[in-house]
């Protein structure tokens, strides 16, 4: 599939019932059914919950996984016993259904259930370890950590030196910013997915 396919897969989970997890809630699934296999799509920030787990950027001890951004680790911890039973191919999300993507499909490798890809629109950064870059490299993961433009939300929650926050992989930049500097304009999907080819 194309880069602009996933992209609509994230874009539609947005509107679709979720599977695992309540409509209202931080941390919700949807699934999608492929050719090669279950893909699990995950929207990003559309409710107040999201918010409140978008906001709290305590680290949090994740054991085997580092130590992560607490708030959407959280979200998505109160859906992860039910993913723990798939089988998965592959796992899309944008924003911080993006870090929940990164977040799961970690904990699938470290059960013996690696995806074979993780396509990660948009994510605030995740961790301030290489703990979760480890892990995909140790169980070849094809990880895509995506910036559109000059996406802002890539550039949180911000660094500093006792909190390194980061990404597990270098950011893959693509499309044209909507401005000359760090914005949400370039973060939002309907422009992500006007930047890129049919």
């Amino acid at each position: 599939m194309s880069l602009r396919d996933w992209a609509l897969i994230a874009q539609e989970s947005y509107t679709a019932q979720p599977d695992l997890g309540k409509s209202n809630s931080s941390g919700r699934v949807v699934f999608v059914q492929s050719q090669e296999g279950l893909i699990l799509a995950i929207p990003g920030t559309n409710n107040i919950e999201c918010l409140l787990a978008d906001i709290d950027i305590l680290a949090h001890d994740a054991g085997e996984c580092g130590i992560v951004h607490s708030g959407i680790w959280n979200a998505f911890d109160e859906v992860w016993l039910d993913v723990s039973q798939l089988s998965v191919h592959a796992l899309v999300g944008h924003s911080e259904g993006a870090a929940g993507a990164i977040f799961l499909a970690a904990r699938l490798c470290l059960i013996g259930k690696a995806p074979k890809v993780v396509y990660a629109f948009e994510p605030p950064h995740t961790s301030i370890d290489s703990k979760l870059a480890d892990i995909f490299t140790k169980f070849n993961v094809e990880l895509h950590v995506l910036r559109h433009g000059l996406d802002i939300i890539t550039t949180v929650a911000i660094p500093l030196p006792d909190f390194p926050w980061q990404h597990p992989k270098l950011l893959e930049l693509f499309g044209k910013a909507c401005l000359p500097f760090d914005n949400i304009e370039d973060h939002l999907m309907k422009n992500i997915i006007a930047d890129l080819p049919d």
